[in-house]
């Protein structure tokens, strides 16, 4: 390990044995400052959905716990969705198979005219 300041940003996201890994990590965490924003910012995108949305690997949270970033209540309870958001989402989701069932008809009344317009080519003629 040449750069353990980046050693430390994994070996923050994960459990490890490793007898550096401790040392890491705090040089990681010393070089961000023990800011919640630059602690956060320097980890990848998806932890930082995660640690969002409560949904972290243990080991992430205890350490943010551990520095004081964040409450562990506030990591473990998701945040409830409000009626206006579950009608939002429900319209969203209605608004999306009206437009394909919409896509599906029009498709379907192509279809019969062109077959009508190929069996019209198709008659003899007077």
């Amino acid at each position: 390990m040449k750069d353990l300041v980046q050693a430390g940003r994994w070996f923050f996201l994960c459990e490890s044995s490793h007898p550096k890994a401790q040392e890491c990590i705090a040089l990681f965490v010393a070089r961000c400052g023990r800011r919640h924003e630059q602690v956060l910012g320097q980890l990848p995108g998806v932890v930082r959905r995660q640690v969002r949305e409560g949904k972290a690997h243990s080991c992430v949270v205890r350490r943010l716990e551990g520095l004081g970033m964040i409450p562990s209540a506030a990591v473990r309870i998701p945040t409830p969705t409000t009626r206006w958001q579950r009608t939002k989402e429900f319209m969203s989701n209605a608004g999306i198979a009206l437009g394909c069932l919409s896509v599906i008809i029009c498709a379907l009344v192509g279809i019969v005219m062109i077959a009508s317009w190929i069996f019209a080519w198709l008659r003899p003629g007077p």
